[in-house]
């Protein structure tokens, strides 16, 4: 049974010789810290089941390096890294597992903690609230941003903020991907273009919104659905939202936010 797997760059470019970062280090998973010099040892209990399922002796399969990655992409760390390198593979056609994704998670919540926001039994006034000092009321961005006649997430609201599980799964691709839209066009105006007076480039307020929600913002399956189909989320060229805020409160349809 093998004790060892090389993970990180050295295993990109094993398997992807067009990786395009240069690798250093070599980073391996294994019960036992037997590394070089030039070697950094890494483990959870979880990745147990790597050593008990690979199908390469040397080098972590890239079936797994993606859900590995993805499962750490939760946690700022080194984060533009692993977002790069989650890009690099899901280009390559690459899918996480979800299953082990989730007890991955679960691994690294032991060593990194949670990180992000709980919505469990939180309304939505006092979830928002929580989050952000906020000029607008939230649901009335919500509603004047929304692609469709009302957001897409109060068609899943279960206790307040929390959405449907079942719910995100009957919404079609396209609308799963306008729903996590939806949230990081909301997020951008509340923590960056709002409060900068449009200043700030809608893509780069885009960009920061997306990761405040990859990371800080989101849990469960919500987080991995954006993470699984982030190079169909990265980048966003539309500032139809911007206008249509704008728009609506030009005819008084948002609310100041009065703190209670």
């Amino acid at each position: 049974m093998r004790d060892k797997l090389i993970i990180g760059s050295h295993a990109m470019r094993h398997w992807f010789p067009d990786f395009p970062r240069e690798p250093k280090d070599i980073d391996y998973i294994s019960k036992d810290d037997i590394m070089s010099r030039e070697e950094e040892h890494h483990w959870i209990s979880e990745f147990q089941y790597f050593l008990d399922n690979n199908e390469d002796d040397t080098y972590l399969d890239a079936k797994h390096l993606i859900t590995l990655k993805e499962s750490h992409a939760g946690w700022n760390i080194n984060w533009e890294k692993t977002m790069h390198d989650i890009t690099f593979l899901q280009r390559k056609g690459l899918k996480a597992d979800r299953t082990v994704y989730s007890k991955l998670v679960k691994g690294w919540i032991k060593i990194h903690g949670v990180r992000w926001v709980s919505m469990k039994n939180k309304d939505s006034t006092t979830f928002f609230e929580d989050a952000v000092d906020r000029k607008y009321v939230h649901d009335d961005i919500h509603e004047a941003i929304s692609v469709y006649d009302k957001p897409l997430f109060e068609s899943l609201v279960v206790e307040g903020v929390t959405c449907s599980e079942d719910g995100f799964n009957k919404l079609s691709y396209e609308d799963k991907i306008l729903l996590v839209k939806e949230e990081v066009w909301v997020t951008a105006l509340e923590r960056w273009l709002i409060p900068e007076d449009f200043k700030m480039h809608h893509q780069v307020a885009y960009s920061r919104a997306l990761k405040k929600l990859a990371t800080t913002m989101s849990s469960g399956y919500f987080k991995f659905f954006i993470l699984d189909n982030w190079n169909d989320l990265r980048y966003d060229s539309s500032k139809e939202y911007i206008e249509k805020f704008k728009q609506a409160e030009k005819n008084n349809k948002i609310r100041k936010y009065e703190k209670h």
